[in-house]
């Protein structure tokens, strides 16, 4: 078994990737704020209390040989800040010989990329603040080919049990008028939603940090796209079924799409181009096999949706 080092694992990714580090037997090593509110029972698992921009606190989490998985991100830091607690955190995995590094970025680089397929050879525009800070610690990276391997992946919109994607669908199907609910459904129409499973997510992370078909440096998409069902009036659909709520009494109205590319542009979205796709052919060419299907994650996103506070 594999050591790893986890950062973020408190959050709503992390939570999951611990999940499924320690159930197959690995032993971890995380990283969290406070230890008040996490299990320190686990036997292979080992809390490192501090904050990821303290580079004293890298030199007690990174050791020799294990494989670190990055999904720390923290809003309120600032730019700088963060670029420079990037270098550091790069410095000390090197001096420590860590076997492998795996960092979770975002298809939000991207930015206002119109390109119809967009690819991890395709230009990154990003516009909001977000995918400006996420692009500029991806670049922290290049500079490290031959010290350790590197893997950036970039998951597109990720849902499932303790994420926010997908809530305020389920919260406006519930609580907002009928009537609201059937114009969004008719301007989003077939729009693609861009959703990717928490557990495809974990599932690309640990197969990429383990993997002989790894090179020095790599950037892998990692997303759901040619999944027919991945547009916002089938998803919408199957939510409405789960939460056993009618459907519309008449047929959604024909909006033409150019009208929502218009409105999310002056909405200030980083996606415009309604009909753009993230590949991630070349993460499937590596041998990554997606054994979870989106309609039964978001089946069960919302049934844990119902079984919460949330549903009323």
């Amino acid at each position: 078994m594999s050591l790893f080092v986890l950062t973020g694992a408190t959050g709503f990714i992390g939570r999951h990737m611990l999940d499924t580090l320690l159930a197959e037997g690995h032993s971890v090593r995380a990283l969290t704020r406070s230890k008040e509110a996490v299990d320190t029972t686990h036997p292979n698992l080992t809390w490192i209390s501090g904050d990821a921009e303290d580079p004293q606190i890298w030199q007690q989490l990174a050791v020799p040989g294990a494989i670190v998985i990055n999904l720390g991100y923290s809003n309120s830091t600032p730019q700088s800040t963060a670029v420079a607690a990037t270098a550091g955190m790069i410095e000390i995995c090197a001096q420590k010989n860590i076997a492998r590094f795996i960092h979770c970025s975002t298809a939000s680089v991207y930015g206002r990329n119109t390109d119809a397929i967009i690819t991890e050879q395709s230009d990154c525009l990003p516009i909001t603040d977000y995918g400006r800070l996420k692009l500029d610690i991806e670049l922290m990276f290049n500079g490290v080919q031959g010290r350790f391997p590197v893997v950036i992946l970039r998951p597109t919109v990720v849902f499932g049990f303790g994420g926010e994607a997908l809530m305020k669908l389920c919260n406006d199907l519930i609580r907002a008028p009928g009537i609201i609910n059937y114009f969004r459904s008719s301007l989003y129409g077939f729009r693609h939603t861009h959703l990717v499973p928490v557990e495809t997510v974990t599932a690309a992370i640990k197969f990429m940090a383990t993997t002989s078909q790894c090179s020095q440096y790599e950037v892998l998409n990692v997303s759901d796209e040619y999944d027919c069902l991945n547009n916002f009036r089938m998803v919408e659909q199957m939510v409405m079924q789960e939460l056993a709520l009618k459907p519309y009494a008449c047929k959604q109205l024909p909006i033409p799409q150019f009208l929502l590319e218009i409105l999310l542009w002056f909405r200030h979205r980083s996606i415009v181009n309604t009909r753009s796709i993230y590949s991630a052919a070349a993460l499937t060419q590596k041998g990554f096999v997606n054994t979870t299907t989106l309609e039964a994650s978001i089946q069960r996103f919302v049934q844990n949706y119902k079984n919460s506070r949330h549903f009323v």
